[in-house]
């Protein structure tokens, strides 16, 4: 899922197998909304938002992997998979050493 040891893997099972789907959805959307946090908090930069960043991301990486397993991994390496073409197919709209990009690529200006 998102490369953790099976250990580390094993103790987000249990810690959703404890405190079950709701809770840890609920947990999830916290841990989001902190993340936020933590991105504006870097770009302000912030003494220490670096370290706040990371501290962040590892808790949305724990609830990832959480969430994926209430979801199936099939299902979201799914739509891993097609969110990845799409977003190579926007890049790839990009005109090498120039400002300009493809109106497909940013939603289009009609």
């Amino acid at each position: 899922m998102l490369n953790l040891a099976p250990e580390q893997t094993a103790i987000t099972q249990q810690a959703l197998t404890f405190f079950g789907n709701e809770t840890q959805c609920k947990q999830a959307m916290e841990e989001a909304g902190e993340l936020t946090a933590a991105c504006n908090h870097f770009l302000r930069e912030r003494l220490g938002a670096d370290k706040e960043l990371a501290s962040e991301i590892a808790d949305m990486r724990i609830m990832l992997e959480q969430l994926t397993s209430i979801v199936g991994e099939d299902l979201v390496n799914e739509e891993i998979a097609f969110k990845l073409d799409r977003l190579q197919d926007r890049v790839g709209h990009i005109v090498v050493g120039s400002k300009f990009l493809d109106a497909i690529s940013v939603g289009g200006t009609d």
